[in-house]
């Protein structure tokens, strides 16, 4: 990118050059000319060799960046030489490749344990891209190093997001790798049903070798809690061989000791011990501390109940050597828990009282790792229960809206079902106020105005003239009162349909929105009628509104509905000093001068008579 720009830099400065030379000598014979014509294609060759080059270089980062992505797990040591070769050009990256440059940056620093910089590097891809899916791999590596240390809520909380990218990311390595993560973690905190489904949804999926191995897994771990007595032990046979086959040793070794583990709860030690020395060699080759922890406790629990004591001690002791750190704390509950019981029997009180208190201080501490774990979990659920609610509420409101919108094309005689419409609003309101109060300014705004004109609606129109009125009052200003009805209006919906009476109306108030005072008030009163309150305006003024309003109404060419007919509208127009300050009275007067105006030929403005006194 730097290098285009540069060249292309080159390219105007050269040309620029040449037309100066051109004009100082005043060279424009053909000969000088094609001179000038022949330096000019030597002088830019470069610049095309130049151009493919820079794309060359481009492909060749990119190339580097994937390989660099595809070695960080399988081989560590050319991913790092890989990162080493691209960060010596990081300012001729474009934003993408940067991007995947902080992400494999962010994944060295939590190879590397230093998992503060990893997590601010993740959150910086977050919060800048706009690529969905290095957002999404980045949220899952969120996920796994947020439980390393333990942070349960944030991992959770980056776990729902996850969960909900999901069904939006095209790819299916990324997408597989999700679902993994999802199934992984319920399992690890011990929510199988979850656990269950997710593995499911995995299994559903074209899946590579690999992931088919691990979701199999997932599946068997999430039966097995769900429903111990019940395994189906074809299904742990056919996934341990896959897994084997492919060279997966963890995943196989995790099937191989829950298989033992059933064989242990289902009353059968002898076949669950022969079963786990059968494969021996395999789960030792895994190196894995926690497979080998389970491993030694269920072959502990097996020579125990085949009353092998020493055995069982034995194992129960490898359990304790394997597990020494603190992230295994639960293999080390059951370690000590097997050694006091063995003690006991063994009638050596006093050690089976040492192994007791720190099997007492082991399970207090899985307990308080658990309680963590479930506050973290049930923080998260019902964050995310709120959100969902809200979508709900905000449907619900959605809909409450677009009920209004038809609503508002009936005629006065559906006032009714407006009424309950707005006790249904009003309810819904109440009950979700302490949720949704920044709502509250929109959904007041939209019930102020007829959706459709875009004036008051009714009900603020009213409230509106009355607090109009009163202050004219107690001030003694004049204020008058403007009703107009669109002529024909019902012949217009008859014959060419709603749409075009709605664009009717919508014409019609915006073509008079220029004549009317900033301080007047309009409103739709309902089906074609109108009306404009006019504060501090005698009766001349607002005849010379209303003329102006007629006219224009007059002069709208209604071919852009689709359709050619005439547009007129009768006004009527009343005043203070005639109809007092009683707002029903203002109405009634406006209201039946507008049908004089009706009556009189329609398409005019009619006014009260005021008389000399």
């Amino acid at each position: 990118m730097m290098i285009a720009k540069k060249l292309k830099s080159l390219r105007v400065s050269l040309l620029s050059q040449v037309v100066k030379k051109l004009k100082a000598f005043k060279f424009y014979s053909p000969y000088w000319i094609s001179i000038w014509g022949f330096c000019i294609c030597i002088a830019l060759t470069p610049y095309k060799l130049l151009s493919s080059e820079a794309a060359d270089y481009d492909a060749n980062i990119t190339e580097l960046l994937t390989n660099a992505d595809k070695y960080k797990s399988s081989d560590v040591e050319k991913y790092l030489q890989l990162l080493e070769q691209v960060k010596q050009s990081k300012q001729e990256l474009n934003k993408k490749q940067q991007e995947l440059l902080k992400y494999l940056e962010s994944y060295k620093s939590a190879y590397d344990g230093k998992f503060e910089d990893a997590i601010l590097g993740y959150q910086e891809i977050l919060a800048d891209s706009n690529d969905e899916e290095i957002k999404f791999r980045a949220k899952i590596s969120l996920v796994n190093i947020y439980g390393i240390v333990r942070n349960y809520s944030e991992g959770f909380s980056y776990l729902q997001s996850l969960i909900q990218d999901i069904p939006n990311i095209k790819n299916h390595e990324y997408r597989q790798q999700g679902l993994i993560i999802a199934a992984f973690n319920y399992n690890s905190f011990q929510k199988y049903d979850k656990g269950l489904e997710y593995s499911d949804k995995l299994l559903s999926e074209q899946l590579t070798e690999r992931n088919s191995c691990f979701a199999k897994q997932l599946k068997a771990e999430a039966s097995y809690h769900l429903n111990t007595l019940e395994v189906d032990l074809k299904f742990l046979d056919s996934a341990a061989l896959h897994c084997e086959r492919i060279n997966e040793m963890i995943a196989a070794s995790l099937i191989h000791v829950l298989k033992a583990r059933y064989f242990l709860n289902n009353n059968e030690p002898e076949k669950a011990a022969n079963y786990l020395l059968k494969h021996h060699s395999l789960v030792k080759s895994s190196e894995y501390p926690s497979i080998l922890g389970q491993y030694y406790i269920v072959f502990a629990k097996a020579k125990l109940a085949l009353l092998e004591i020493d055995e069982a001690e034995f194992y129960a002791n490898k359990v304790l050597e394997i597990v020494d750190r603190e992230e295994y704390v639960k293999s080390k509950v059951v370690a000590y828990s097997l050694l006091h019981e063995i003690a006991k029997e063994k009638g050596d009180f006093k050690l089976a009282l040492e192994h007791y208190e720190r099997y007492s201080q082991a399970d207090k501490a899985q307990i308080n790792e658990v309680l963590a774990q479930q506050l973290a979990y049930n923080i998260v659920e019902h964050q995310t229960e709120e959100k969902i609610q809200e979508i709900k509420l905000l449907n619900k409101q959605n809909e409450v809206l677009k009920l209004e919108q038809d609503l508002s094309k009936e005629e006065a005689s559906n006032n009714r079902l407006m009424v309950i419409l707005l006790i249904f609003i009003l309810t819904s309101l109440a009950f979700w106020t302490y949720r949704v109060k920044r709502n509250q300014i929109k959904l007041k705004r939209q019930s102020e105005t007829d959706l459709l004109t875009g004036v008051s609606s009714r009900q603020h129109f009213y409230f509106m003239c009355r607090k109009t009125l009163e202050h004219a009052k107690k001030t003694n200003q004049e204020v008058t009162f403007v009703l107009f009805d669109m002529d024909g209006f019902k012949s217009v919906n008859d014959n060419y349909g709603h749409l075009v009476g709605d664009w009717v109306l919508k014409k019609a108030v915006s073509v008079c929105i220029p004549c009317w005072r900033k301080n007047d008030i309009a409103g739709r009163l309902g089906g074609e009628e109108f009306a404009l309150m006019l504060p501090t305006c005698n009766m001349e003024r607002a005849q010379e509104i209303a003329e102006q309003c007629r006219k224009a109404i007059e002069a709208v060419d209604t071919s852009d509905s689709g359709h050619k007919f005439p547009l007129s509208a009768s006004f009527g127009i009343t005043t203070t000093r005639f109809s007092g300050y009683e707002f029903s009275k203002v109405i009634g007067d406006a209201d039946k001068t507008m049908y004089q105006a009706k009556a009189a030929g329609k398409n005019q403005v009619c006014c009260v008579e005021i008389s000399d006194n």
